[in-house]
């Protein structure tokens, strides 16, 4: 099984085996490969908020992968970052952890949208009826 994990414009595959792996785990993996695509020192800070599917939905860190995800998926880091790149090279990331699904709007359809809103330090996400049929 392998996801592909999105950083912003940068995407990353991750091999996992047979899945039997946690989101957390996962997620380790991902920034590691991430900073060696972006050419970064393993110091590079990055923090990863939380994993979103491409139907929406928060994966739980302490699921195990195969359970919440299949192989081949698109999985979106939403992430805050020491120093987001920014010109040419292809990457791109903010530093208030709020990359939008827009940057894929020719790959993802409206339907895909995530119907969370971006991270804040200070803030709660409700999950409401609503936002599950989104």
């Amino acid at each position: 099984m392998k996801v592909t994990v999105c950083f912003g414009r940068t995407r990353v595959v991750v091999p996992c085996g047979n899945g039997n792996i946690k989101v957390n785990s996962l997620i380790q993996q991902a920034v590691m490969r991430y900073k060696k695509a972006i050419a970064k020192d393993p110091g590079y800070w990055l923090q990863v908020h939380r994993l979103e599917h491409g139907d929406g939905g928060i994966l739980d860190v302490d699921d195990v992968l195969c359970d919440v995800a299949d192989d081949k998926d698109r999985l979106v880091a939403v992430y805050d970052e020491q120093d987001p790149q920014h010109g040419g090279d292809g990457t791109s990331a903010s530093s208030t952890g709020t990359q939008s699904p827009d940057l894929f709007a020719g790959e993802i359809n409206s339907s895909n949208m995530s119907a969370f809103q971006p991270y804040q330090a200070a803030s709660e996400i409700e999950v409401t009826p609503s936002a599950l049929r989104t």
